[in-house]
């Protein structure tokens, strides 16, 4: 499985996207989730979740990440803040995957979760150590093997992300980097060669937002386009491993 993978993300139900996304940017294997705390907590859900799966399923996408969105302004806060949200969000995980019976972890034993630090966005150390402290620690019922946090920023920010996690001393699994957008390219899989900021503390960036809905107006005309982002994965690593896997259609 290694090399460069292509799929999206999106605040919308997939239902409503997958078909016009798959239409304009080709086959996508993965999906990364909101899950709460997050404003898209709604839309992926136990209720939700199988109707979700099936959708990405019938669209050829059968890999799964998830994200936590909290209220921004909390990932400034203290430690205990980001140990409830981290429980809101462990607790949300576990009820999707026992609802939907064919999402499973894959043989390397990691899943890899993300939680979105947006650019205008001060991480603190605290807040960082006690999310990430509960995701590490956090045991799956009836799997056993904790997640593996990571994060979703701009690691070229002007504001605190990687600097915070390295100040926090809890480990970033995965960066999930949304910068540079390459406007050029609009998103077309295939269309640009793997180039996403890094963290400078050495965090792995396995995953690149290389087109996001709102970006690139211009360019790329968004109004146009399916209200998804496009991500890519690192072509020297195995991310799609690291991924819940839907062994079946829900």
């Amino acid at each position: 499985m290694m090399g460069i993978a292509y799929g999206f993300d999106t605040a919308n139900y997939i239902y409503n996207v997958a078909a016009s996304a798959k239409t304009k940017f080709g086959t996508g294997t993965f999906y990364i989730r909101y899950l709460g705390p997050s404003p898209a907590a709604s839309v992926m859900t136990s209720s939700s979740g199988v109707s979700e799966c099936r959708a990405a399923w019938d669209n050829g996408a059968k890999y799964l990440a998830f994200i936590s969105a909290p209220t921004q302004s909390r990932l400034h806060g203290t430690a205990a803040m980001g140990t409830s949200d981290a429980q809101t969000f462990c607790a949300n995980f576990y009820s999707v995957y026992r609802a939907v019976g064919p999402l499973v972890f894959q043989s390397s034993g990691v899943a890899h979760v993300y939680l979105d630090v947006e650019g205008n966005t001060n991480l603190s150390a605290a807040y960082w150590s006690g999310w990430a402290s509960y995701i590490d620690g956090y045991l799956v019922p009836g799997w056993g093997y904790p997640l593996f946090p990571g994060m979703y920023c701009n690691p070229n920010s002007s504001t605190t992300n990687c600097s915070a996690v390295a100040a926090s001393g809890v480990y970033c699994f995965s960066v999930w980097s949304n910068h540079p957008e390459p406007c050029t390219a609009c998103g077309k899989f295939g269309s640009v060669s793997w180039g996403p900021y890094n963290c400078t503390q050495g965090y792995p960036t396995l995953v690149w937002q290389m087109a996001e809905q709102g970006g690139c107006q211009t360019t790329c005309a968004r109004g146009s386009y399916p209200n998804v982002d496009v991500d890519m994965t690192n072509p020297s690593e195995t991310e799609q491993s690291d991924m819940m896997y839907l062994q079946a259609r829900p």
